[in-house]
């Protein structure tokens, strides 16, 4: 008994760690997270992409589906500011029929940040089933001053004029002289229906109206696609395709930064994203 007893006092229960293998332990931890971080944070810039990409495809089909109730007549688009719509003697043209409703987002308390009735209500909402979360980008997520906009998508500039030449002998808005508008399906020839973007995600200093001004004279970005997910940003075709475009320079990865507006950014002459985005925005009438 006595041999048994010296036995337990000489090797005592241990009861938890020491510190320094805590210590250990949190060092070995730290490192398997950092050498994880990147990969999370990769999947999770894919996962937001392909989100994305399936929303652009849903508006699209909506867009399709549109011009096919209303004899191949596009889905309207109009910006907000009248001075892009300018009736020949100098009237104003004023459509509120636009694609996604008339008013503006913007970074401070505009109501169309936040009221979904300017897309349920839209001429577009019928053929989403008034879905109102396909019209953002998940990785669109700086708040305007009354919390997450709705929308984060925009409409090509040339697209869909029809309703504002009603209103005047001959008369297209054109924010791009020169160059081809698309009002009906069969104007989509040049540079052709698979070569031509109609929506896009549009970057959060940026976005205001639907529609996204482009600039085909000035190398510029008169308004500035997105960016999110990993410097990309996710475009949809009149075939009904959609292309995420990894961008190639930073002068289009404009950081969202709150309450700061971007507009008319420098984009260099052989910016080979300006060429991109402007070869696959309209074309020279005539080509």
């Amino acid at each position: 008994m006595t041999s048994q007893r010296n036995l337990r006092r000489a090797s005592p229960v241990r009861s938890g760690f020491t510190l320094i293998e805590l210590l250990v332990v949190i060092a070995i931890i730290a490192i398997v997270a950092s050498l994880l971080l990147p990969s999370l944070t990769q999947a999770k810039l894919r996962a937001q992409a392909a989100q994305c990409v399936s929303n652009l495809k849903q508006l699209q089909v909506g867009w399709q589906m549109y011009a096919n109730d209303f004899n191949d007549v596009l889905l309207p688009n109009a910006p907000d500011d009248p001075q892009f719509a300018q009736l020949p003697g100098g009237s104003t043209v004023v459509n509120s029929f636009a694609w996604c409703g008339m008013a503006e987002e913007g970074w401070t308390s505009q109501d169309a940040n936040t009221n979904a009735i300017y897309y349920t209500t839209s001429p577009l909402g019928p053929y989403l089933a008034n879905q109102i979360r396909v019209y953002k980008c998940p990785g669109d997520t700086v708040p305007s001053a009354n919390g997450q906009r709705l929308r984060s998508y925009s409409m090509n500039s040339q697209m869909g004029q029809y309703l504002l030449s009603l209103l005047g002998p001959s008369f297209v808005m054109n924010n791009n002289p020169g160059y081809a508008v698309y009002n009906k399906m069969n104007d989509l020839v040049c540079p052709g229906a698979g070569l031509t973007w109609v929506f896009c995600d549009e970057n959060g200093g940026s976005i205001d109206d639907g529609f996204l001004r482009v600039s085909m004279d000035k190398a510029q970005w008169a308004d500035v696609p997105g960016s999110y997910h990993g410097g990309s940003s996710s475009f949809s075709f009149a075939d009904s395709h959609v292309e995420l475009r990894k961008w190639v320079r930073p002068e289009v990865q404009v950081p969202v930064v709150s309450g700061v507006i971007e507009h008319n950014v420098d984009a260099g002459l052989g910016n080979p994203d300006y060429i991109w985005f402007t070869q696959r925005s309209t074309c020279l009438v005539g080509q």
